[in-house]
């Protein structure tokens, strides 16, 4: 059976749910996509499954509030209605924000991110701490960080683009900016807060 209808669901992911890697989310959301009883498109084949595309794996611990799942469906439901009987079926800590009608033959988001912003806490180090602002320069020169912003209250927000590698990691950025280490860089919360796409 042909794909009918498509959709996109933008969720965030909070809680004790953020310490489940990314294939057991994806798990957790095929199981409750079926229990929803929802219209699933499969592949073809000898192992067929839920034709759908995910966005980037979020690393293990942090929360977000910009996951997202495009789904392709065997006949067209009302994305008000999707939402209502999925949210049921998921566990706290996943909530839906967004589901919304998107082309069937249009291309997948997760080749067109082109950067992607995470947010955490410096522990009270604002914008107006000198050693701060001089680590965060050196920073800027590194590839592939695009933003670092502090503000007065701690709280960091750091814009980093796919594929930079180690140094664009949001816990080496708060380890080089706040100069802690592993065991100190893991009491830290981290978030991710929003995808940019390519035009």
């Amino acid at each position: 059976m042909e794909t009918v209808h498509k959709v996109r669901i933008v969720y965030s992911k909070h809680g004790l749910i953020r310490f489940i890697g990314h294939l057991d989310t994806m798990n957790v959301m095929f199981s409750a996509l079926r229990r929803a009883g929802l219209p699933l498109h499969y592949t073809e084949g000898f192992n067929p499954r839920v034709k759908a595309s995910f966005s980037p794996p979020l690393p293990l611990g942090f929360s977000s509030e910009a996951e997202f799942l495009e789904l392709s469906l065997n006949r067209k439901i009302k994305p008000e209605g999707l939402k209502d009987s999925l949210q049921v079926e998921l566990p706290g800590g996943i909530v839906l924000k967004i589901v919304e009608e998107i082309p069937v033959g249009g291309k997948s988001l997760c080749g067109s991110i082109k950067a992607v912003e995470y947010l955490f806490n410096t522990g009270g180090a604002g914008a107006k701490n000198d050693q701060i602002d001089r680590r965060r320069n050196e920073l800027l020169k590194k590839n592939g960080i695009s933003s670092i912003a502090v503000n007065e209250a701690g709280e960091c927000a750091v814009i980093v683009e796919p594929g930079s590698g180690k140094e664009g990691s949001p816990r080496e950025i708060a380890k080089a900016l706040l100069g802690i280490d592993d065991d100190e860089v893991k009491k830290i919360e981290f978030t991710r807060k929003k995808f940019f796409f390519k035009l």
